[in-house]
């Protein structure tokens, strides 16, 4: 789960999450993502926004309230668009939520409808999609549209669509 307060932020600030008075991270995220997510991780979280030419200083804090509850988890989501071109900005797919779905399947078509990746084991930081197909003798996959299918055993809450894959 990421709490992302999708603010605007300026270069050299620095980024401080707390819940429960309890600092949480100290760097340059301005995002926290939770892992294994529990009914005990819901709460105000705080964010604090300071930099480094004012010291002692707060320039924001902001209270974000993260509801866990009983109900069904939100869908898996992809950005829209990836560049892998080893810049190091939007190489791979982010799978938001994947976390929350132990039992899963990535399937990534290309559009002609041919199947060009699939895994059981997606992870965002370890095993994910960088633009080269696994499946049909497809390696590196040129740039284009492609469709994608998070399959989480419940059509209800399978992610779906599409991303645009540009390598230049």
């Amino acid at each position: 789960l990421r709490i992302d307060p999708e603010f605007e932020f300026v270069d050299g600030q620095e980024y401080q999450w707390y819940k429960d008075s309890v600092l949480l991270t100290n760097g340059t995220n301005a995002y926290y993502d939770i892992y294994g997510v529990e009914n005990t991780d819901g709460g105000v979280y705080i964010l604090e926004v300071t930099h480094p030419d004012v010291p002692g200083f707060s320039l924001m804090r902001s209270p974000i309230t993260v509801e866990i509850g009983d109900g069904d988890p939100p869908k898996p989501e992809i950005i829209e668009v990836i560049s892998p071109n080893g810049d190091g900005i939007n190489d791979e797919i982010e799978i938001k939520n994947i976390e929350l779905y132990p039992e899963h399947r990535v399937l990534i078509y290309n559009v002609l409808g041919r199947l060009v990746y699939e895994t059981t084991d997606y992870d965002n930081i370890n095993n994910p999609f960088i633009g080269v197909g696994n499946v049909n003798g497809y390696g590196e996959l040129p740039s284009g549209t492609y469709y994608y299918l998070v399959d989480v055993g419940d059509t209800k809450r399978n992610g779906t669509g599409f991303f645009i894959m540009k390598r230049e």
